[in-house]
C-alpha cells in the first residue's frame, strides 16, 4: 500500500515509527524542516550577540543584521515610539535617549512569526579631573581623577607633554615655566567607549 503524506504549510521531516519488512509500517511528523530562530549580527564588530543586553557607547553608530534564513519580513519597534522595517537596524549617533528594548519581528511564508527583543543601554563614560597647587613657581600641579571611570587615561599636560596610561593615579607634574596651561583628559572605559 502507497499512501502519500503532504504539508502545504511548508518543509518537514518524516521518520518510519514501527514497521520490518514484512510488516506495517507507520510514518510521523517529527519537526518543523525550516527554522524560524532569529539571530543577531554586530556588524560593527561582525560579532552574533549572545544575551538580551548590549551597551552602546554614547555617539557611536548601532548597525545590527537580524539573520533569519526563513524570513521575508522584517519589522523593529523600541523606545519612543521607534519603528523601522529591514533586515538591519540602523541607529545613527546612540544617544542615552536611545536606550531601551527594542524588538524584532520576522514573517515567513513557511515558518510564521518569530520575535526577539534586545536591550541597548548607552554608556557615557565622563572625563573629570580636579588640580590643586601651592602657587609657587617650581611647585608640582597634583592632578587627581576617579580611578574607578576608566581603564585608560590619556593626558595633554598643555605644554607639548602628552601620558597614555592605564593608571588612574598621576606622579605630580612639574612645569618648566610659570603660565596658563590647558590640562585635557580623554577617558576610556572597559568596554573601549570614550569620554
Amino acid at each position: 500500500q502507497t499512501i502519500l503524506v503532504e504539508n502545504d504549510l511548508g518543509k518537514f521531516h518524516t521518520g518510519i515509527i514501527q514497521g520490518g519488512q514484512t510488516t506495517t509500517a507507520r510514518f510521523g511528523y517529527f519537526s518543523n524542516f525550516g527554522s524560524n530562530q532569529i539571530d543577531l549580527n554586530d556588524l560593527n564588530s561582525n560579532n552574533f550577540i549572545y544575551n538580551n543586553d548590549k551597551v552602546i557607547c554614547f555617539n557611536t553608530d548601532v548597525n545590527i543584521n537580524v539573520v533569519n534564513n526563513e524570513a521575508n519580513s522584517f519589522t523593529w519597534t523600541g523606545p519612543n515610539g521607534f519603528t523601522s522595517s529591514g533586515q538591519i537596524l540602523n541607529l545613527t549617533k546612540f544617544k542615552t535617549t536611545d536606550t531601551g528594548s527594542y524588538v524584532i519581528t520576522t514573517q515567513s511564508n513557511s515558518c510564521g512569526m518569530a520575535t526577539k527583543t534586545i536591550h541597548f543601554s548607552c554608556q557615557k563614560p565622563i572625563a573629570d579631573f580636579q588640580t590643586h597647587q601651592t602657587g609657587c613657581i617650581q611647585d608640582s600641579v597634583y592632578i587627581s581623577t576617579d580611578t574607578t571611570l576608566a581603564v585608560r587615561w590619556i593626558w595633554n599636560f598643555g605644554d607639548g607633554r602628552t601620558l597614555d596610561t592605564n593608571k588612574g593615579l598621576l606622579t605630580p607634574v612639574k612645569y618648566p615655566i610659570t603660565g596658563d596651561f590647558k590640562i585635557g583628559l580623554k577617558i576610556q572605559s572597559s568596554i573601549g567607549c570614550f569620554s
